[in-house]
């Protein structure tokens, strides 16, 4: 695949229209940026939002207390900034719970402070949630990207499946994930034990409270994610299996015996294949075959 960087006049040009006087008519997006020592990135992220030129957006900023030059950035943009609070908290799944509980919007989302969203995509969803008026949880294609906001790779949502998820692994990101306001209302709040797993409670969650039919696929681009030398510490995985075992425990989740669980396994990777072939063709199939023979020889 072809790398190429996300259009700079997007990240680093501010775009602000007048205010449209039929501001009511558009559904209130609110979105939760949890941050901390987030100022390499967190500009990017803000300017991300705003540059979507959607008149009815409310951005709420949850600081764990940073110290290296995030609170003048939030400061910088504090006219766009709905609320922003900067104090230490427990971990994310803490700054999460503080951030949605100050939504006042119709559709919520979240967006970690190091990632961004892509052109259009608040007007993509809101045309989504009016065609599909039985629907309540949206998720669209995300873009992997580098420090320098190069694209590294680009991947394709696909129809929802609570058992592929449980089973085989995550068919959407949470970045580029909206769901209405009564949808979270049931979800409730986020474990603050978990550390590194509150986006698969949350998806969980929706799965049980909701169902998988009220998931509707958009299939467009419409948040990056970013990779980066911060983002992974030495005993991250370690951390995320306990915090696996954990929710399994709390939302009584018994886990599938060895041989069915590789059974599954199979069945829902090769769901997740057909998926790709037919979202975005073969060569893809080929490409993302050739990345895991990578991960797991290289």
């Amino acid at each position: 695949m072809k790398s190429n960087l996300l259009p700079k006049s997007f990240l680093k040009k501010i775009r602000i229209d007048k205010i449209s006087k039929e501001k009511k008519k558009y559904l209130k997006i609110s979105i939760v940026i949890p941050s901390y020592n987030s100022a390499e990135f967190i500009e990017d992220c803000i300017i991300s939002i705003i540059n979507q030129k959607y008149p009815n957006t409310e951005i709420i900023i949850i600081d764990g207390g940073s110290n290296d030059g995030t609170i003048e950035i939030i400061r910088k943009y504090k006219k766009f900034i709905t609320y922003w609070i900067s104090e230490k908290d427990k971990n994310q799944s803490h700054a999460l719970n503080k951030g949605f509980q100050k939504c006042t919007g119709e559709v919520y989302g979240w967006l970690n402070a190091d990632d961004v969203y892509l052109p259009n995509s608040f007007l993509k969803v809101v045309k989504t949630l009016r065609d599909n008026q039985t629907k309540s949880i949206f998720h669209g294609d995300w873009l992997e990207i580098d420090e320098k906001n190069k694209i590294l790779s680009k991947n394709y949502t696909f129809k929802y499946s609570f058992n592929q998820f449980l089973n085989e692994g995550f068919c959407l990101h949470p970045q580029s994930l909206f769901w209405k306001k009564d949808v979270h209302l049931r979800f409730g709040k986020f474990d603050t034990d978990l550390k590194t797993n509150m986006d698969k409670q949350m998806i969980i969650l929706f799965s049980k409270n909701e169902g998988e039919e009220k998931f509707q696929v958009i299939p467009n681009f419409l948040a990056a994610w970013r990779r980066h030398k911060f983002q992974i510490t030495g005993n991250f995985e370690k951390r995320s299996i306990d915090d696996n075992n954990l929710l399994y425990k709390r939302l009584m989740i018994k886990k599938q015996n060895f041989i069915l669980s590789k059974f599954l396994w199979l069945i829902f990777k090769l769901r997740r294949i057909w998926w790709y072939f037919k979202r975005a063709g073969y060569l893809y199939v080929i490409l993302k075959f050739k990345e895991n023979i990578n991960r797991i020889f290289l």
